[in-house]
């Protein structure tokens, strides 16, 4: 048997517990078109990068309750043979990896990596209508996305140790690094999948942290008419701020707390290097 995963970053998942809600504030207000959904189940949307995001009710999660704090976002590989990479997984160290699910349908497992953070690999079977949907969507597009680049990003404590656990057990590629803060890695030329030191994002001990571990980020080619797309719209994004290298960036939350982030890199033309 080989020992080669067939897998693909494809997704961010963002729980929620009404789907209808959520859509009104990302395809009315962010103006991020829906490519299908399940009404009140689940919701693919084009945000405009390179991800996929898909909006899930809570209702659909085992154990969950009203009242509850939705799950925090996931994010999910695609696999093609999900039950033969569930072999290749066990023998690298995810001894307890389970697939669940319908073998006409769609099988999946999840699984928690080293630092806690929860992933999920899924397969869908048969004829594959949510990759079709999503290619039939994409030939469609008459619009080009607003953003630049879309990139996923882990909030760590070990940065070495996570990078270890993503080259080893998944076969990604450290495609950047900045520093001891940042690692940016890549599965089979996907899309970006990012390492940031936990406490180096926030410069305060990991002990007073809060919020979630697992992030959307997106290029803006002008962040103040971003900043002010979203206020127009009837959002209310975070501050605007900015570091001493030029990194400008601010955060949003949806309705039920799922944060993503917009930045753009603008460096002092007066500065000179070091």
């Amino acid at each position: 048997m080989t020992d080669t995963l067939n897998l693909k970053v494809i997704e961010m998942l963002h729980y929620v517990t009404d789907v209808d809600k959520s859509l009104e504030f990302y395809n009315c207000k962010l103006g991020w078109p829906i490519i299908w959904q399940s009404p009140g189940n689940m919701a693919m949307i084009d945000a405009g990068g390179v991800y996929q995001l898909t909006i899930v009710s809570t209702k659909l999660v085992t154990g969950w309750e009203a009242g509850m704090p939705v799950p925090p976002p996931k994010l999910a590989f695609e696999s093609r043979s999900l039950n033969t990479d569930a072999v290749i997984l066990r023998e690298r160290g995810l001894a307890d990896l389970e697939v669940s699910g319908d073998p006409t349908d769609m099988l999946f497992t999840n699984f928690i990596d080293p630092e806690g953070i929860n992933i999920m690999i899924w397969q869908d079977t048969g004829d594959a209508p949510a990759a079709q949907v999503v290619d039939q969507y994409k030939a469609a597009r008459a619009v080009e996305p607003i953003y630049k680049l879309g990139e996923c990003i882990l909030f760590v404590n070990d940065l070495n140790a996570s990078r270890d656990f993503y080259t080893s057990t998944f076969g990604f590629e450290v495609h950047e690094q900045h520093g001891d803060k940042f690692y940016g890695m890549r599965l089979n030329d996907g899309p970006v999948v990012g390492l940031y030191n936990w406490s180096g994002w926030w410069d305060k001990p990991v002990g007073e942290i809060t919020g979630n571990r697992v992030r959307l980020f997106f290029e803006c080619p002008d962040i103040a008419s971003e900043h002010s797309r979203h206020e127009e719209s009837g959002i209310i994004p975070g501050e605007h701020k900015t570091s001493d290298d030029g990194l400008n960036w601010f955060s949003i939350d949806d309705p039920d707390g799922n944060t993503m982030t917009f930045w753009q890199f603008k460096p002092d033309e007066n500065q000179k290097p070091l």
